[in-house]
């Protein structure tokens, strides 16, 4: 007899969560073909700004990772960066985004990533030693910062513990 994997218990913020989600990503595919990247980036400026608490902050970043690489699987970093600047800005956070392309194998490649107070979000290395950088937004980051890039960081880092 086969065993089936215990029924998921959701919450409401979770729920909340993905319907969030899942509504900036239908935006970002309705659009992304039809504007420039200084438009879409104004779509995805948010207007309303709260403060979030550190472990809301973690469940989303825990969330996106999660269905992210359930509906993408792969190379979905455009989408990430762009939710999560959203999401981070409303919150507050001084993030920026970046994009960048490096040409190797005959192939263009382009990856795009965040900071925060000036530090790489959740990547590994330094994405400049691969990508040449070729858009910023915002150019300069709000003088205004209640949370730093340690917290941020500690945050993911949490998220990621916990799906381990």
């Amino acid at each position: 007899m086969e065993k089936y994997p215990e029924r998921v218990k959701l919450s409401w913020k979770t729920v909340r969560t993905v319907c969030y989600i899942i509504y900036w990503l239908v935006v970002l595919e309705l659009i992304k073909h039809r504007v420039s990247l200084p438009v879409l980036l104004k779509v995805f400026e948010p207007s309303l700004r709260r403060t979030r608490k550190e472990k809301d902050v973690r469940h989303f970043i825990h969330t996106l990772d999660a269905l992210l690489g359930r509906l993408y699987r792969a190379d979905f970093c455009f989408q990430r960066s762009l939710i999560l600047f959203r999401y981070l800005r409303s919150a507050r956070y001084p993030v920026r985004i970046h994009y960048g392309v490096t040409y190797k194998h005959n192939q263009l490649r382009g990856h795009a990533w965040l900071t925060v107070d000036g530090k790489y979000l959740l990547e590994r290395t330094d994405p400049r030693s691969v990508y040449t950088v070729i858009y910023t937004y915002p150019l300069h980051t709000p003088k205004h910062s209640e949370v730093h890039y340690e917290y941020v960081l500690e945050t993911y880092h949490q998220a990621q513990r916990a799906s381990a």
